[in-house]
């Protein structure tokens, strides 16, 4: 805008007092200045708005990246919580119908952390899909 300005001075404004006079030089510099300054000034006003508009919309977008992120990463460690109890339960399932089982060597802790394990992931799975439904 400056620049602008400092152009005007030293071109056509001298050019106009020199060549047609004061009176013509005035009329030329409120014509300039009463629409290029404020013609200036809303798009400067209109440029930073946009700016600012665009900045929001990206912190916006951003935050909403993040916590997808985070939900992937839940849905993620549930999942695999899931599978390994579910391994684990399929595990002690196989060793109950084997032909080597001896039913003296029931481990109920080892069966009522197996069932706990299997609320415990059922529990979560139903949690995420109210969540997930909700979303």
């Amino acid at each position: 805008m400056v620049l602008l300005v400092v152009a005007y001075e030293f071109g056509p404004s001298r050019w106009i007092h020199d060549s047609l006079g004061f009176t013509y030089h005035l009329w030329a510099e409120i014509l300039f200045f009463g629409t290029i300054g404020p013609l200036l000034a809303f798009l400067l006003i209109e440029f930073l708005d946009r700016w600012l508009v665009e900045k929001e919309n990206a912190e916006i977008r951003a935050n909403l990246l993040a916590i997808a992120k985070k939900k992937e990463l839940e849905v993620s460690q549930i999942s695999d919580d899931t599978i390994q109890v579910l391994f684990a339960a399929g595990l002690l399932i196989t060793n109950f119908k084997s032909e080597q089982y001896d039913p003296s060597l029931i481990n109920t802790s080892q069966i009522e952390i197996t069932e706990q394990a299997l609320h415990d992931a059922i529990q979560k799975l139903r949690s995420q899909i109210k969540v997930m439904e909700t979303a």
